[in-house]
């Protein structure tokens, strides 16, 4: 059985040279298995036009490197685990060009993780001192930045302000 987990508008973030090992492509959909991760597997499946184009032009030319910035690109993400506990992201066009969400997929991250929003992510040891990652996070907007802002501002204690409960990280004035 194949459930649906998740099914969202995205900013696709690649890191990493090694990061998607290329299976296959045809007319419709190029297929990707995201190093790292082994019990689950992580597979893509992108059917987005663009970086399918650019995928066969890479592949024809050698140009590997001109293929990342077209594939970090939005996408309309669907989320999908199979029967045998792997999980599949199907990349599809998307009608929204500046998503709140990303999925971060990186290879070889070394020593700390950003701290992001993140809704859900899945962490491989990647050699001997890095790790694979492959994380959804939600960008903080204005109103969020606000809110934040607001409950720190709500939380000094009474007496002291923002300014000169940090003015000690400026240094001498």
């Amino acid at each position: 059985m194949v459930n649906m987990i998740f099914r969202e508008s995205v900013h696709v973030e690649l890191q990493g040279e090694q990061a998607l090992t290329y299976i296959s492509q045809d007319d419709q959909v190029a297929k990707y298995r995201i190093n790292g991760f082994e019990g689950p597997l992580v597979h893509i499946h992108d059917y987005r036009r663009i970086p399918l184009d650019a995928l066969e032009q890479a592949l024809s030319t050698g140009d590997l490197p001109s293929f990342s910035p077209v594939f970090n690109s939005p996408a309309l993400m669907l989320v999908r685990s199979q029967e045998t506990g792997e999980l599949v992201i199907e990349l599809h066009e998307s009608e929204i060009s500046n998503p709140d969400l990303r999925l971060w997929i990186a290879i070889g991250i070394r020593e700390t993780i950003p701290v992001y929003d993140y809704l859900w992510n899945l962490i491989a040891p990647w050699g001997d001192d890095a790790f694979a990652f492959l994380g959804l996070y939600r960008l903080k907007t204005r109103c969020q930045k606000l809110e934040s802002a607001a409950f720190l501002a709500s939380s000094v204690p009474p007496g002291l302000s923002l300014a000169n409960s940090y003015s000690n990280l400026s240094g001498p004035r």
